[in-house]
């Protein structure tokens, strides 16, 4: 692969609206784009006020980072936290990709072509391992 698969192709939106287009956004909104990639990243969201510090319209975040837990932290924002957004990061992490994403028909079609073919291949295994198990050798 040479470039990413664009997410659209697999998920659509499901609780929380992602898909946003251009044309949906303010024509003069101000804009900023952080770009915290990497391991040593720290924006300090436990103690910013972020509307301060980036007084733009729109702010774009790219990251691989998790920043929750530190904005968990900020007296500002904690009171702002859902009580689901308040669990371990594991299940933080499933309960978000679940609001946020539907697998599209495409997907659903695929997940269950390649998943009946796996149990077919397990039920053909069992008939094998229960003839192997009745065969004596030697």
């Amino acid at each position: 692969m040479t470039a990413p698969s664009d997410i659209r192709d697999f998920y659509e939106p499901n609780l929380v609206r992602w898909n946003i287009s251009e044309s949906d956004l303010p024509k003069n909104a101000s804009r900023y784009e952080i770009s915290a990639l990497g391991p040593k990243v720290n924006l300090h969201l436990d103690t910013i006020d972020f509307n301060t510090v980036y007084p733009q319209d729109i702010v774009y975040m790219r990251t691989n980072q998790m920043f929750w837990y530190a904005t968990l932290k900020n007296p500002l924002y904690n009171e702002r936290i859902p009580k689901w957004g308040r669990i371990h990061r594991s299940q933080l992490i499933a309960a978000g990709w679940l609001r946020l994403m539907k697998p599209t028909p495409l997907l659903r079609r695929s997940l269950n072509s390649a998943l009946a073919d796996i149990a077919r291949k397990i039920q053909e295994e069992e008939i094998v391992a229960k003839h192997l198990d009745k065969v004596r050798c030697c």
